[in-house]
């Protein structure tokens, strides 16, 4: 394959996380696992961070394709929502579009900024133990080690403010109209992501909505294979067309 895939970890995740999936890599020219909080990416706005990830891709000058997960996959639609044309094709994991009601973004803000005091003050393990009992992980255990030494908290806290889905907008017709294949993939364990998907309707005819089963929210760690497999098939799929 002759395109560069970039990958965008979630809140919480690291590079390291995409390190397992080999059959992945092997289908791409190259991969690059992007540290979504390194320096030279602005988190003033999702919008701003997008324009620093399109900034450095655009300098590569490579055939490109882009792969995000939860808070990856927000940051990741809004850099192909700005710059379609950089972008060949784009893969979200877990992702959500944006709320539409003005109510809903207020009561997402104030549970953010609930979130990123506790990510500020709470002791690290108490903290892991509520954060990994939202709804959206459906009591699937977290196999990715989190240790409070692999984070700078003061960030954690500020990307929660910044980046909260409260701030952002509605993005699910600007998705739906790209002309850029996509694959948009959900565990059926989460219900809430499922139901998501179901309401979107993609214009090309390229995209794909799957729902990968044994799997919540953290789709490529609960279920690899369907996952890997399911990626590998959209690689191909845009290499041939």
């Amino acid at each position: 394959m002759t395109y560069s895939l970039y990958a965008l970890h979630g809140f919480l995740g690291l590079t390291s996380d995409w390190q397992s999936f080999q059959s992945i890599r092997q289908h791409c020219k190259e991969f690059f696992p992007i540290d979504i909080f390194q320096k030279g990416f602005t988190c003033s706005s999702l919008e701003a961070w997008a324009q620093s990830l399109n900034a450095s891709v655009a300098k590569d000058n490579k055939p490109s394709i882009l792969i995000g997960y939860s808070l990856g996959a927000r940051l990741g639609m809004h850099a192909v929502i700005a710059e379609p044309t950089l972008w060949k094709g784009a893969i979200f994991i877990s992702g959500n579009p944006g709320l539409s009601q003005e109510n809903e973004k207020q009561r997402r803000l104030e549970v953010d900024a609930i979130w990123a005091k506790r990510f500020r003050e709470d002791p690290w393990e108490e903290l892991m133990e509520k954060w990994n009992h939202l709804d959206v992980f459906a009591g699937f255990k977290c196999t990715l080690e989190r240790r409070e030494e692999q984070y700078t908290r003061a960030q954690l806290a500020e990307s929660l403010i910044h980046w909260s889905l409260g701030t952002q907008k509605n993005l699910q017709s600007k998705l739906q109209e790209l002309k850029m294949p996509i694959l948009w993939l959900v565990g059926e364990k989460d219900v809430k992501y499922t139901q998501l998907a179901r309401n979107l309707v993609f214009k090309n005819s390229h995209s794909q909505i799957r729902v990968i089963p044994q799997a919540a929210h953290r789709v490529p760690w609960e279920n690899g294979r369907a996952f890997e497999d399911s990626v590998i098939n959209f690689l191909e799929n845009i290499s041939k067309g």
